[in-house]
């Protein structure tokens, strides 16, 4: 019994291979990317000496950079520019731990304009940090 989404699918050219449930290890190309990408991770907590909590940002900031960074699978192309059609700026781009400067909207005139923070990653909703 075919439906809707298998006849999608064959008309996409696309194979659906089910997999059995709690068995990560049939899909070794994700659960690669998922091992490479908490060794990032810990990398970079480890380089600043940050908490362990901060590791779903570092996971982030790892799968953002993956995204926006080229690799040996495509040379010269970045995943984002083959999904967005447009390059990827790497101006927000910082070393994750780093020391930054995060401006205040509320200071008074004779306060500072500024505060010192750290970066952990980018907020992808919006162009902050």
């Amino acid at each position: 019994m075919s439906t809707k989404f298998d006849t999608y699918l064959s008309q996409q050219g696309i194979e659906c291979q089910l997999t059995v449930h709690d068995s990560p290890q049939q899909n070794r190309v994700a659960e690669r990317l998922n091992r490479t990408l908490v060794k990032h991770a810990w990398a970079m907590l480890i380089a600043k000496d940050l908490p362990k909590f901060l590791w779903a940002e570092a996971v982030n900031y790892a799968m953002w950079l993956k995204n926006c960074l080229p690799s040996r699978v495509i040379p010269g192309t970045a995943l984002y520019e083959l999904i967005q059609k447009t390059k990827p700026s790497l101006a927000q781009a910082h070393e994750f731990g780093s020391i930054i400067y995060v401006h205040l909207l509320d200071a008074g005139k004779l306060d500072p304009r500024a505060e010192e923070a750290m970066f952990v990653g980018i907020d992808i909703e919006s162009k902050g940090y």
